[in-house]
């Protein structure tokens, strides 16, 4: 018993603004490095290889194909992750933001 719970004090705009410029900047970092995962999809699609090239070892020529398909498909998905988890930091950023906007609008027209 005894316990009292206190509310942290409400966060100043200046508070709010460099938490959501955090988060798009964050965001920015998700969404670049999108770009690098979809560039490693495209170089690792270039390590297949034909049965010509493949000479004395053809045995392998079927599993290195399915592994590198498989690999350059995994670095797609990361990207698509990447650029979606990017894309709703700065959402969560711009929500807030307006949230913020409409509470003070809300509180200033109470007087």
């Amino acid at each position: 018993m005894g316990d009292t719970f206190t509310m942290a004090p409400r966060p100043s705009a200046d508070h709010i603004r460099v938490a959501t410029d955090s988060l798009r900047n964050e965001a920015g970092v998700w969404i670049r490095e999108s770009d690098t995962l979809a560039s490693v999809s495209d170089s690792i699609g270039e390590l297949k290889f034909n049965r010509t090239e493949a000479g004395i070892f053809q045995i392998i020529v079927s599993a290195h194909s399915k592994v590198v398909e498989s690999a350059s498909a995994r670095c797609r998905e990361g990207a698509a992750a990447f650029t979606e988890t990017g894309l709703i930091l700065r959402k969560v950023a711009d929500i807030y933001d307006e949230e913020e906007r409409t509470q003070a609008d809300r509180l200033n027209n109470i007087w």
